[in-house]
């Protein structure tokens, strides 16, 4: 088994923190890190590959610190960076070669690596294609590939399906799958539906550089439960409906009326049969936690 510990991890910048006080405790599974541009996931993803230094706080794996381990815990580590780049004169083969040797890994383990993580990853058919014809989700296997070739047991992915198309995204999540059973792999995302069809064991929510909440899906969902609820409204009643309740979506039916969904911490008012209660879906939970107007509102 292996453990990832977060404690305490706070990062400065120009004496500004980006990260705060964060602590968690990661153990082999897929976790979540959820948050909107500038909440401070690339920074504390930066400490977790030992690229930065807190400013306070360590991070331990299985007991001993990171920064202490050094490249023993590089060796160990796999990351796939949000705008992944490389030259892309290369044949897939030729990169992850090239990777290889500045990895350390021996010649005979390199090739048996390489014939293991392009079968894994569907890249059989383009093994002695240029990365520069590949598409963008063919390219975007080939970063998972480079992340996966020294077998790490902490995998860390930064918005690794985003610019995918549904398709690409559907075989990658089959990817993260496939090998998330002996290692801790951290998915960076802020497309939901990733994070909503995906074992994930914990979600760690990230605002300004804090952790709001963390959780399982279920578990985050619970605090929904009984509060989302769906009617159908005129359009001109909508502005109105807006200052009352919290919408969520809304979207066009027929003229001049709204299918509206929305939160309300409340029921008492909610007894018209036309206003049906609604399963909250974790696209509801990132809406209600970063929709700053709710916690003026005092619903946070």
């Amino acid at each position: 088994m292996n453990e990832l510990k977060i404690e305490n991890v706070s990062k400065i910048f120009d004496g500004k923190a980006v990260v705060k006080n964060i602590s968690a405790n990661l153990s082999n599974g897929i976790y979540g890190l959820i948050g909107a541009n500038g909440a401070g996931k690339t920074t504390l993803m930066n400490i977790l590959c030992n690229f930065i230094n807190p400013s306070q706080g360590e991070v331990y794996y299985n007991g001993e610190s990171i920064l202490k381990l050094g490249d023993k815990y590089r060796d160990i580590l796999g990351y796939l960076p949000q705008n992944f780049g490389c030259d892309s004169s290369f044949t897939v083969e030729q990169y992850l070669e090239y990777i290889a040797t500045l990895k350390g890994l021996s010649k005979e383990l390199t090739y048996n690596r390489i014939d293991e993580i392009i079968r894994q990853t569907g890249l059989i058919p383009y093994r002695n294609t240029k990365i520069s014809k590949l598409s963008g989700g063919t390219r975007q296997r080939v970063g998972i590939s480079q992340a996966l070739l020294n077998d790490p047991k902490v995998l860390i992915l930064d918005e690794p399906t985003s610019g995918l198309d549904p398709g690409e995204r559907l075989y990658f999540r089959k990817i993260i799958l496939n090998i998330s059973t002996d290692k801790i792999i951290l998915l960076s995302t802020h497309i939901i539906s990733d994070i909503e069809v995906m074992p994930i064991k914990e979600n760690l929510i990230m605002s300004n550089g804090q952790l709001l909440a963390k959780g399982s899906n279920e578990e985050l969902l619970k605090t929904l439960s009984g509060k989302i609820w769906s009617t159908i409204i005129f359009q001109h009643d909508y502005s109105s409906f807006s200052e009352k309740f919290y919408v969520l979506d809304s979207h066009n039916i027929e003229q001049n009326r709204i299918s509206v969904r929305f939160y309300s911490k409340e029921d008492t008012n909610l007894k018209d049969g036309k206003i049906k209660s609604e399963e909250p879906t974790l696209n509801d939970y990132y809406q209600f936690v970063f929709h700053e107007n709710l916690r003026e509102r005092g619903y946070v």
